[in-house]
């Protein structure tokens, strides 16, 4: 589906340099679409807009899927009593293809297009006010657009075709970044964004992970999943001693000395590497959930471990996930 004459509008004579300040009360003729008995849902709560299209947009006669969406949002300029701290688009699974139209759309601060069709999204660099951007399940290789998005908070570019991730060494606000499943085997771009607490880099073709010594300013790291990948060394988790929720599982791991230090997890995902010597792990004390599937670790060592850690679940055998 192609986006068709997507813009905003405000009422004639009055200067639009508020466009990041709209107000709540006046957002009118909500984006029509091509098909008469389709609307999207309105949500207002407590100063955030949501505009839904919900299922995919429907042409009544054919009953498929309508080729374009037209529309506009109407603005007035904002009241002093209310303005919208956020506005929110959700275009996913519409079978979008063609983003251009959504350029015009410069006050919008998230976006969802998620399970798209899309693979240019080069217009979306025009959006300065983004926060928030879902893309995961398109087409998209380039990601260069996101580089002058510096307000963006999360990005979620998860099953795409995404090899180069530099475009995201500037986007110093960035806290949550999923970037699963893709192409990517260079993460060193990701070593000066000292804010993200959330990154998802699972199923890649990674294998150096040197540059996350940095990534987080150790303190802000909450969630890291690396599973599905080519790491042997992961040495450098030594320094992420904030970490809750770790995920390694399928790779090349054989030494688990490092996480020693990472006290504040309580769950660890480390199911299928080579891991014998669980000893390091008795240390992690917060533990609540422990995956060692697929290991080749002696039965007397995980009673062991059990032992010594006896508020944790230790996934072993065969009848437990990764």
């Amino acid at each position: 589906m192609r986006l068709d004459n997507f813009s905003t509008t405000t009422p004639q004579g009055y200067d639009t340099g508020y466009e990041s300040r709209l107000d709540v009360e006046n957002i009118f003729d909500v984006i029509e679409s091509k098909s008469s008995n389709h609307r999207p849902f309105l949500r207002n709560d407590k100063g955030v807009i949501t505009i839904d299209f919900g299922d995919p947009i429907m042409d009544p006669e054919s009953n498929q899927s309508s080729q374009s969406l037209t529309g506009t949002i109407r603005t007035e300029p904002p009241s002093p009593r209310q303005r919208f701290r956020q506005i929110d688009l959700d275009l996913s699974y519409q079978g979008i293809s063609d983003v251009n139209a959504l350029s015009n759309l410069k006050q919008f601060t998230r976006i969802n297009l998620s399970y798209n069709q899309i693979n240019d999204i080069e217009p979306l660099g025009l959006l300065k006010q983004l926060t928030h951007i879902r893309l995961d399940h398109n087409q998209i290789k380039d990601i260069s657009a996101f580089a002058d998005l510096s307000r963006l908070e999360l990005i979620n570019i998860e099953n795409n075709e995404v090899a180069d991730i530099s475009a995201l060494s500037s986007l110093g606000r960035l806290k949550t970044l999923a970037l699963s499943d893709n192409n990517i085997k260079d993460i060193s771009p990701l070593a000066k964004l000292f804010l993200v607490s959330y990154l998802y880099l699972n199923n890649n073709e990674i294998s150096d992970i040197s540059a996350l010594k940095q990534v987080g300013c150790l303190a802000y790291f909450n969630t890291l999943d690396l599973s599905y990948n080519q790491i042997s060394d992961i040495s450098v988790l030594a320094n992420l001693t904030e970490l809750r929720s770790l995920s390694l599982r399928r790779n090349q791991i054989s030494d688990v000395s490092a996480l020693s230090e990472l006290t504040n997890l309580t769950e660890a995902y480390l199911g299928y590497n080579q891991i014998s010597d669980i000893r390091p792990l008795a240390n992690l004390k917060n533990l609540l959930w422990l995956s060692l599937k697929g290991n080749p670790v002696n039965a007397n060592d995980i009673a062991w471990l059990q032992e010594q850690l006896p508020e944790c679940n230790i996934c072993f055998g065969d009848d437990c996930c990764d």
